[in-house]
């Protein structure tokens, strides 16, 4: 873990008329990043409550479809800006940040994730994956700033094939390619494995035990939607190191106990560099 220091408001001006000078123009992610850092050094809330629907819907456009937040999308806009506005969403994110968080949980996580599967450079640099992952960066990034952070254990609980998981090693690397996401509360997890008899003979019920000890490689996105649900999200290429990996031949279970890998200043930079 590397510590996060503090940036003086002058420091962040100057990075500020740096940037702009340079070309191409700013994007938005780059925009939201340094609107993030300067209010999160400045002690100020990150935005504002939200005082009309135009309003909110101009915030999301410059990443998301108009005809989807208002149309496709599983969740709704009205309620979602209110929720914002009624939960105080603004201390500690953009608006964006809390659509593109919710909108992952409630509709555009099998979208995502799919596409990430697929491995591709340009599916990793879709403006929705971007979005969140920054998202959950700076979610992460203010919770650690303001000693919010605590380690402990999460959980995940999934069906993969045998094949996948059968090379797995002890004190070795564990990293997937997408989006990542666990719960605090072990039964929770448990829905999401199959009775042994409905398995297929290629698949196995996988368990997932975390300490979740790198502030700055996921995010606590309950505390911040206060849902209830105790979810802690991953990004993508998140490293896990394996510490014991318990199975039974008798059975289709397998356990894997797992750690967050130490980040280094360097990984973070580059992770968050990659998103513009």
């Amino acid at each position: 873990m590397f510590a996060i220091n503090k940036i003086t408001p002058n420091q962040i001006s100057t990075y500020q008329t740096d940037i702009q000078r340079a070309s191409p123009p700013l994007s938005s992610i780059e925009k939201q990043h340094i609107n993030f850092l300067d209010s999160l050094y400045a002690n100020e809330n990150i935005s504002q409550p939200l005082h009309s629907y135009d309003e909110a819907l101009a915030l999301l456009t410059p990443i998301f479809d108009k005809d989807y937040v208002e149309n496709k999308s599983k969740i709704n806009f009205v309620s979602t800006m209110n929720r914002f506005n009624q939960l105080e969403g603004y201390k500690k994110c953009h608006f964006i940040d809390w659509y593109s968080i919710q909108d992952y949980q409630y509709s555009s996580y099998t979208y995502l994730n799919s596409m990430l599967k697929l491995g591709t450079a340009v599916n990793h640099h879709h403006p929705l994956v971007a979005q969140l992952n920054l998202s959950l960066m700076h979610l992460s990034l203010f919770d650690n700033y303001h000693s919010q952070f605590t380690p402990r254990m999460v959980y995940r609980g999934e069906v993969r094939k045998a094949a996948d998981m059968m090379f797995l090693q002890t004190n070795s690397s564990y990293k997937l390619d997408t989006f990542f996401s666990t719960y605090e509360i072990q039964d929770k997890v448990i829905p999401y494995l199959k009775d042994k008899t409905t398995l297929a003979n290629d698949k196995i019920n996988v368990l997932y035990e975390i300490q979740y000890t790198e502030p700055l490689v996921g995010a606590n996105i309950s505390a911040l939607l206060k849902n209830g649900k105790h979810d802690v999200l991953f990004w993508p290429k998140t490293e896990f190191i394996i510490t014991d990996i318990k199975s039974n031949p008798k059975d289709t279970n397998i356990t894997i106990r797992m750690t967050t890998a130490n980040l280094e200043q360097y990984e973070w930079d580059n992770h968050l560099h990659s998103l513009f």
